[in-house]
């Protein structure tokens, strides 16, 4: 064989070649096979030059049988116009060798040695890709037990939240029969007449307040009333809320000052308030016949009047001491004398102390400059209900920070 026809036999064994190793997805062992196939028989240093000088040889189709990763028989005719026809062979014998046949007895050691580096570049790519499956195959289990105990997890929160679900539903239900329960035993009918008219109302932060009112008519022909605040909120303090307004109104029935009806009530919630709560109070004792109103504080807000002229003023108090907190305090009286057209308002500082959307609060002034305004309905329930819907756009649907509760007395 000449050199022409070694030539020749080199480049139909590198386009046979090329073609056999298409077979592997890994690029890198395809192109390292070709440029050492293209240095050596064609004398270039490229594969793409090879794949160029390949294609341009008018390859016939190649028939390749595959059966179970051997190649049986790989048959490759190459024609030219320069070059004669030469077939070449190639068969599989065993996992790591690939024997040659019809090919030049100079060349047959390298083609050889190439053959074998290809199988061994095989078996290594098989044996790589059975790891791979192995370790595909664990984790794919791991995941599906993951994916089981997952499930049984999912299935387990959603059964509680069930649960859950019906325990809120009760206990809301609970809550909101409560808070009817503490709504209507305050008084929602006040007594009335053509020379006074008084109003009073509670609205709760939550399902419960603490604060409380009350409206008293008394054996001698006075009104005791009472606004008050219980220190905390939710159901502890609504708690301490139906104690405190019972001791309060078992004190002001037989007749008693202001001053002695606190002072009661206060020695008996020290002694039984394991809570360690407290309550302000502010209690009056109105009398219709002269528009006179004796009052006490205990730690509670100010009352407002509202004179017939417009004027609005706080009326003077001693800070005493909240109920609760000790005992034997001695609470001070004060006298305030109401004049036909005078507005007297009793109120807790869930009014002043309501805050808008932007974190500003109420406030005693705004309050003050409400009471001053002349008020088309000057009745008490006409000014409960403005105040309340003042508050209401004021905080313009922010979450209330408190309890409010507002009692009025109109002098007519």
């Amino acid at each position: 064989m000449n050199a022409t026809d070694s030539q020749v036999d080199g480049l139909a064994l590198a386009h046979s070649l090329s073609t056999l190793l298409l077979l592997v997805d890994r690029q890198s062992w395809r192109i390292e096979f070709i440029n050492a196939s293209a240095r050596r028989y064609l004398g270039v240093e490229s594969g793409t030059t090879l794949t160029a000088s390949l294609t341009g040889l008018n390859t016939e189709r190649i028939n390749t049988r595959l059966a179970k990763g051997r190649i049986a028989e790989h048959a490759h005719k190459t024609a030219s116009a320069q070059m004669r026809s030469v077939l070449f062979k190639f068969s599989v014998y065993s996992d790591t060798q690939l024997m040659v046949e019809g090919v030049d007895e100079s060349h047959k050691e390298e083609y050889h040695a190439i053959l074998n580096s290809y199988s061994l570049l095989i078996n290594q790519h098989n044996d790589q890709m059975a790891r791979e499956k192995r370790e595909v195959e664990t984790l794919l289990l791991q995941n599906q037990a993951q994916q089981r105990d997952l499930q049984n997890l999912v299935r387990k929160l959603e059964s509680k939240n069930e649960e859950l679900g019906i325990v809120h539903r009760r206990v809301q239900e609970e809550l909101n029969l409560a808070r009817s329960v503490q709504l209507a035993i305050l008084p929602q009918q006040f007594p009335q007449s053509s020379a006074w008219d008084i109003h009073a109302c509670m609205h709760p932060a939550r399902e419960l307040g603490g604060d409380f009112y009350d409206c008293l008519p008394l054996t001698d022909g006075r009104l005791g009333i009472l606004v008050a605040d219980v220190s905390g909120k939710g159901v502890g303090a609504a708690f301490f809320m139906a104690v405190s307004r019972t001791v309060l109104i078992e004190a002001a029935m037989p007749v008693r000052t202001a001053a002695q009806v606190l002072g009661i009530a206060n020695t008996l919630l020290c002694a039984n308030n394991p809570m360690d709560l407290f309550v302000t109070a502010c209690y009056g004792l109105y009398d219709p016949a002269d528009g006179s109103l004796v009052y006490a504080s205990a730690g509670h807000s100010a009352p407002l009047v509202r004179r017939r002229d417009g004027a609005v003023q706080s009326l003077p108090l001693t800070h005493d001491m909240a109920l609760g907190v000790l005992p034997d305090v001695v609470y001070t009286e004060h006298r305030l004398q109401l004049a036909p057209g005078d507005r007297l308002l009793m109120y807790t500082d869930g009014v002043t102390e309501a805050f808008s959307p932007r974190e500003e609060a109420y406030g005693y002034e705004r309050l003050t400059q409400w009471l001053a305004r002349e008020h088309a309905s000057p009745n008490a329930l006409a000014m409960v209900d403005d105040l309340v819907a003042d508050v209401a756009r004021f905080v313009d649907g922010a979450e209330p920070s408190d309890d409010l509760t507002c009692l009025v007395l109109c002098r007519h």
